[in-house]
C-alpha cells in the first residue's frame, strides 16, 4: 500500500522502497547478527489489488533470497551516482519492528527492553511499523529540512485511507482506490474553489479591468 501511495504522489508506476533486514550468522563462538537494507522495486501498473499483491510478494521473496548481499555491494553494482543530499537507490524506508520486546529471563539474570529516543532521520521518510496488542503502530519519521509536518500528516492520512479500502475489499481495481476521503475532496474541490464574488453589474468587464489597471 505504501508503494501505491508513493505512485499516486509521484505519478510514476516504478517505485523503489527500502526495508530493513537482520542477517544471522553462525560463528565459531556463537551467533552474530548484522543489519542490512533491501531495495524493493515494485510496479504499480496492475489492474487490481490482488494481482499487485502477488507481484509484491514475489519482489519480497526475491529480495530475501539475496538478503546476505551487503547493501553497499548492490549500490556499487548498480553504479548509482552518489549524492550528498539523499541516500542511493531509495529515499523512503519501511521499517518492520517484528521482534518481541518482552522481559527475557536467564539463570540468575533478568533482561528488560531499553527504550531509546529515535535518532535523527536517516532518510527523507521512514515509516516504522510495530506490532502491538492493539494492532499495528505506525510511526512517521522524516527529514525536517525536506518535508514539513503538515505534508507528512497528509501522507499518514492518505495511507490510512488506502489501507481501509484494501481491507474492505481485497481485490478492488487499483484505479478505484481513492487517495482522498469525501470530506477532503469536498474541501479541495468546493471550499477552496468557492471564489464567487459580486461585482458591479452596471459596468462592463473591460471597464472593470480598466479601473484595476
Amino acid at each position: 500500500v505504501l508503494a501505491l501511495l508513493m505512485a499516486r504522489y509521484s505519478n510514476h508506476s516504478d517505485i523503489v522502497i527500502g526495508t530493513n533486514v537482520v542477517d544471522t550468522f553462525t560463528i565459531k563462538k556463537g551467533i552474530m547478527s548484522v543489519a542490512n537494507h533491501l531495495a524493493l522495486r515494485t510496479q504499480t501498473n496492475f489492474s487490481n489489488f490482488s494481482e499487485y499483491l502477488a507481484h509484491v510478494k514475489q519482489v519480497n521473496h526475491e529480495a530475501q533470497v539475496h538478503q546476505h548481499t551487503p547493501f553497499e555491494t548492490v549500490v556499487e553494482h548498480c553504479q548509482v551516482p552518489r549524492n550528498q543530499h539523499h541516500t542511493p537507490l531509495f529515499q523512503v524506508l519501511l521499517r518492520l519492528n517484528s521482534f518481541e520486546q518482552n522481559d527475557f529471563e536467564l539463570p540468575n539474570c533478568l533482561l528488560k527492553p531499553l527504550s531509546l529516543a529515535e535518532p535523527g532521520a536517516k532518510f527523507d521518510l521512514e515509516i516504522a511499523v510495530e506490532k502491538t496488542t492493539d494492532g499495528l503502530s505506525v510511526q512517521w519519521i522524516y527529514d525536517a529540512s525536506f518535508l514539513s509536518a503538515e505534508r507528512v500528516a497528509g501522507f499518514a492520512r492518505h495511507f490510512e485511507y488506502l489501507m481501509h479500502q484494501v481491507l474492505a475489499d481485497i481485490a478492488p481495481p487499483l484505479s478505484n482506490l481513492k487517495l482522498l476521503a469525501a470530506e477532503e475532496q469536498d474541501y479541495l474541490g468546493s471550499t477552496l474553489n468557492d471564489t464567487t464574488q459580486d461585482y458591479p453589474s452596471e459596468e462592463l468587464i473591460h471597464e472593470l479591468i480598466r479601473h484595476q489597471a
